[in-house]
């Protein structure tokens, strides 16, 4: 019986999604693209959500959509931040689910890893601030186009925009004149 046990549970993993990164070897950085990279079979989902999700939810008090509907099939993702750009802390994980609608419907997990706090997010963070109250208008404090975010900035840096991305791109550029 043990034996039949074991090679059912061998079998269920050698079918199904692997998120290969991030991992406890290797995380992310708060701002600035990160890779998801994975492993899948034949009989795999051809599509699964992405999710970001934290046990404390004092570093992420709610599930993160990263991005919906992932073709299976490429094996790898870039992740653009959301506007207030990512939480730092530990015991993130990236969720592979079902679809935005079954976040609880997970195919595959990663390992914890941590998101290190980029010294480029409290440049860009100075910079919107400056810039920001000069011309009266609030920015997001970090780039890039955001994915679906249910949760706010941790260290209140990120604002919320009225501004959207042009405050951004005024932001990102008095940060390359620095």
């Amino acid at each position: 019986m043990r034996c039949l046990f074991a090679l059912l549970s061998f079998v269920a993993t050698a079918c199904a999604y692997t998120v290969l990164t991030p991992g406890n070897a290797a995380g992310w950085t708060t701002a600035g693209t990160n890779t998801v990279t994975w492993q899948r079979v034949d009989s795999d989902a051809a599509t699964f959500t992405l999710v970001l999700v934290n046990q404390d939810k004092k570093v992420l008090p709610a599930t993160q959509v990263l991005a919906a509907t992932v073709d299976g099939t490429k094996g790898t993702l870039n992740v653009n931040p959301p506007s207030g750009g990512f939480p730092a802390g530990a015991g993130f994980q990236i969720n592979f689910v079902k679809d935005a609608q079954n976040l609880d419907a997970i195919l595959a997990q990663s390992q914890q890893f941590a998101i290190a706090q980029s010294s480029t997010t409290a440049a860009a963070s100075s910079t919107a601030a400056t810039a920001t109250d000069s011309t009266a208008q609030t920015t997001n404090s970090t780039g890039g186009l955001s994915p679906t975010s249910t949760s706010a900035s941790k260290n209140g840096a990120g604002r919320t925009t009225a501004a959207g991305s042009t405050g951004l791109i005024f932001a990102a550029l008095a940060a390359i004149a620095l």
